[in-house]
């Protein structure tokens, strides 16, 4: 990846990749804190090595962020691999499964209008129940295609951004909170060398976070990627209408 795009934010970024890199990284930063507020005297203020503590300051925050950035491609790579071992390599993602007749997690009226919809924008036509019982790789194959063209047609929409990030979030510091743990645990040891207990507490907490999180990961990942689905199949439904209204609007106005 161009590093350029690396550091450019967007909203997802911030929030789905590099926020869980943060997370991940905290008890670390954590521990430092704890070294700082017990090695540097700021009881006395006159005896503080301000020049040697800013330049300190300056080259950990800007290594930081390069760091944080950097890792946060690496967190994601973890959360890639995880989406795909945990749903089959994405044939199993709920945009997916969602579209099988076999499955009855969206009402068969409201399947049949997408089946549809999908046919008249895309010229795809999914697999009929039938065909889908004698084959369900080959409907999986055209499901997936099909949901790769409604992304690309509804992009961000209109809240499902929003929907995408929360599931990136959790996708991403789920398949790394093992790292996170046991950053939190060797941090919580050397903490108690230094005798701070509110970084103690803070690792402490951060262990139980993350062991939080590989406990329910299953749980976390069904809700949110059901979520983000629901979501994509409700904006794509609307950006159709949209666009079969605009076709029709055109057909008159060309008669």
């Amino acid at each position: 990846m161009n590093i350029i795009d690396s550091l450019r934010p967007t909203a997802y970024k911030v929030n789905a990749r590099w926020l869980p890199a943060m997370m991940i990284a905290l008890p670390v930063v954590a521990l430092l804190a704890g070294v700082l507020y017990r090695f540097v005297p700021w009881n006395n203020i006159e005896q503080v090595p301000w020049k040697a503590f800013g330049s300190f300051a300056g080259a950990f925050i800007v290594i930081g962020v390069a760091s944080i950035v950097l890792f946060a491609e690496k967190i994601r790579d973890r959360g890639k691999h995880l989406q795909e071992e945990y749903f089959c390599k994405a044939s199993a993602f709920p945009t997916t499964e969602f579209l099988l007749w076999s499955n009855d997690t969206i009402e068969l009226e409201i399947k049949k209008l997408l089946h549809t919809a999908i046919r008249r924008d895309f010229d795809i036509r999914l697999c009929s129940c039938e065909e889908e019982g004698k084959d369900i790789s080959k409907a999986r194959r055209l499901i997936c295609s099909a949901v790769n063209q409604i992304r690309e047609s509804v992009k961000d929409g209109r809240l499902l951004i929003d929907y995408n990030i929360r599931y990136g979030y959790y996708r991403n510091i789920i398949g790394s909170a093992d790292w996170g743990m046991a950053l939190a645990i060797v941090c919580n040891i050397v903490s108690l060398f230094i005798g701070n207990v509110y970084v103690f507490t803070a690792e402490a907490s951060l262990i139980f976070y993350f062991l939080l999180l590989l406990y329910k990961r299953e749980e976390i990942l069904n809700e949110y990627s059901q979520e983000y689905a629901r979501r994509l199949f409700s904006e794509y439904m609307a950006w159709s209408y949209e666009r079969k209204k605009m076709g029709q609007l055109s057909g008159h106005l060309e008669a």
